[in-house]
């Protein structure tokens, strides 16, 4: 019987506890079995933890949903990714179906439950259409965090904000941490827009000074004279966007990529919305990773130094709790990654 170790969420609101689980023999037709190379925190796993979208049905379950990987054994329908090969792992899914539901059993056969892609662990089965194969001589490092921090922040500008080459005019980001950073280091090599940070945590306006952002704040009130195009809230802070939206411009846009706790609500006045404000909210930037995971990849490649800049403190799996606590308190310079000892 062959062992893997796994960091499992068993009750909300309570560290990850690191178990040891049975390696399936068997996988299903359309799912792939990885060996996790490196993969990225982001705030999304500390949402669920402290259960901010309502009651956990799945516990105990798995967590994790960006990392690069290597394919050990693939199900009999797939066919566009073979035992050997480089992959990128992301929660947004290709256009292929999903697998059925995934589980693990620990060695005294307790069911752990996994989402369609679940990767704190050593080795994982994946549902196929959560995988992108690449080529790439990349640092681990960066590809790693392709498939959630990059692959939301690319959408996040291409599809919901329509940015390109000749976008310019002002645009303020909201919540400086890992997605914020990434917004600025994709947004500042796509387009010629103006951008201005806003965060509470000095950290994250020491690294906003450092990366080059012209225009720095710690209190919303210091932009009151200030009109931007464009806002990207990653905070989900339900005051800070309420207030933001008033900072708009005519015509301006506010995208709401951070996820607010379950029942909150924003309070806002609805009238410029009739001449052209917009609130949208953003899910994973409506990426296609397919043709999204490729273009970002050639993107960095162009600079990998400059992206380089998005890549914060590294943590063994075993300290997983005290990556998740240095995340919840702000003390990351940059997106964190969890490594397996390779």
């Amino acid at each position: 019987m062959k062992t893997f170790k796994a960091a499992v969420l068993t009750e909300s609101n309570r560290p990850l506890e690191l178990l040891n689980l049975i390696v399936p023999e068997n996988i299903e037709s359309n799912q792939v079995l990885i060996k996790i190379d490196l993969a990225a925190l982001c705030g999304s796993q500390v949402g669920e933890i402290l259960a901010i979208k309502g009651t956990d049905q799945y516990l105990p379950h798995l967590l994790g949903h960006e990392a690069i990987a290597s394919v050990l054994k693939v199900g009999s329908d797939v066919i566009n990714i073979a035992v050997g090969d480089k992959v990128i792992a992301h929660w947004m899914k290709n256009q292929k179906n999903d697998s059925n539901s995934i589980s693990y059993s620990t060695v005294d056969f307790e069911k752990i439950n996994a989402g369609q892609v679940a990767i704190f662990s050593e080795v994982a089965i994946v549902s196929e259409n959560r995988l992108t194969k690449i080529n790439s001589q990349l640092k681990n490092e960066l590809l790693a965090v392709i498939g959630c921090g990059f692959l939301t922040s690319y959408g996040v500008l291409k599809r919901d904000l329509k940015v390109s080459n000749s976008s310019n005019g002002k645009i303020l980001i909201l919540g400086f941490g890992g997605i914020g950073q990434i917004v600025y280091l994709l947004g500042r090599k796509l387009s010629q827009l103006e951008f201005s940070v806003l965060d509470y945590n000095e950290l994250n306006l020491e690294k906003a000074i450092q990366l080059g952002v012209k225009k720095s704040f710690k209190e919303l009130d210091a932009l009151d004279s200030a009109e931007f195009d464009f806002i990207i809230d990653t905070t989900g802070n339900v005051k800070i966007i309420e207030r933001a939206y008033q900072l708009l411009s005519k015509g301006g846009t506010i995208c709401l990529v951070g996820v607010t706790s379950s029942g909150s609500k924003i309070s806002i006045d609805p009238m410029p919305l009739h001449y052209g404000q917009k609130i949208i909210g953003s899910f994973g930037g409506q990426a296609v990773p397919e043709e999204d995971i490729p273009e970002i990849i050639n993107l960095i490649e162009s600079d990998p130094i400059w992206f380089q800049n998005s890549i914060g403190e590294r943590f063994e799996l075993d300290a997983i709790n005290e990556a998740i606590e240095t995340l919840r308190e702000g003390k990351n310079t940059g997106k964190i990654l969890i490594g397996f000892g390779k």
